[in-house]
């Protein structure tokens, strides 16, 4: 017994330089040149220095990436604030046209002026929900500036003063007829200024946003899809390495066992197995 277990460990010996030979070289194959598909529709292959690349590393596409994004938040934050502003607005414009008419009792106009008031009170909170990371591009002497998108175009910020001042209602009343008849006015050319310059504000966000896509396809698309781009002979080469490692284990068993007697034999080999299998 022992003098077939000791060929058939010579054979395993003879082999095992070779085998290791083999595992690493292909272990260093793999980490000095892994390939990846650019995209799902491209078959050119290209290193992994380059895909280090389109996956962000590049700092100064990060950077404008990050740009895009606060600047987005902050214009998205004023259009939503936009929505609640033109419905007080408009609110605002029906009560002062209510207002100006000749034929209602005091208590009823007491009502418009009350609820006139409470409305008007509220602009400036509305206004303030445009606020994000700082930026507000819908209040009075609202911010303008230039930024750049990935591929250094630049995109010209063109904030619109949304503020009561800006709108020219800083100074409406419905106490009087007159005064409800001249806010009623006032409100409705508002109205129209308010809607000119929102659908301002639209297109400047349109256009950043369509920047900053752009830039998480660039810089974050790829990580999210990465898996499936990785080339297939990768997952190929793994498995082979797998059988080649269980076969260097069997072959180092085999050497282990090579001089114990027949009575340990059946625990060694035991134990050598449940090595593999657990692995």
């Amino acid at each position: 017994m022992v003098s077939l277990i000791s060929d058939a460990a010579l054979v395993s010996f003879q082999t095992l330089n070779a085998r290791s030979k083999v595992v690493e070289s292909a272990r260093l194959r793999t980490e000095n040149d892994l390939r990846f598909a650019v995209s799902e529709n491209e078959t050119t292959k290209t290193t992994l220095d380059s895909v280090e690349t389109a996956l962000g590393v590049n700092a100064g596409l990060v950077a404008r990436r990050t740009v895009l994004s606060g600047t987005d938040t902050a214009l998205q934050a004023g259009l939503s604030a936009a929505e609640g502003l033109r419905e007080t607005i408009v609110e605002l414009g029906a009560i002062a046209i209510q207002a100006k008419a000749t034929n209602i009792d005091q208590e009823a106009r007491d009502e418009l002026i009350d609820r006139f008031e409470t409305l008007r009170e509220r602009l400036p909170g509305q206004l303030s929900f445009g606020t994000a990371n700082g930026l507000n591009f819908i209040d009075e002497n609202p911010p303008n500036f230039v930024i750049k998108d990935t591929e250094g175009n630049k995109i010209r910020i063109a904030s619109e003063d949304l503020s009561e001042v800006g709108l020219g209602i800083s100074q409406l009343s419905v106490t009087l007829e007159s005064e409800a008849t001249a806010s009623a006015t006032l409100l409705a050319t508002a109205l129209t200024t308010f809607d000119s310059r929102v659908e301002t504000l639209q297109s400047t966000a349109d256009q950043v946003s369509s920047a900053l896509a752009t830039a998480n396809t660039a810089t974050g698309h790829i990580p999210n899809g990465v898996a499936e781009l990785i080339d297939p002979d990768i997952t190929l080469q793994n498995a082979e390495l797998r059988a080649i490692d269980i076969r260097q284990r069997l072959s180092t068993t085999a050497l282990a066992i090579a001089n114990v007697d027949g009575f340990a034999l059946v625990g060694v080999v035991r134990n050598g197995s449940q090595s593999i299998n657990q692995s």
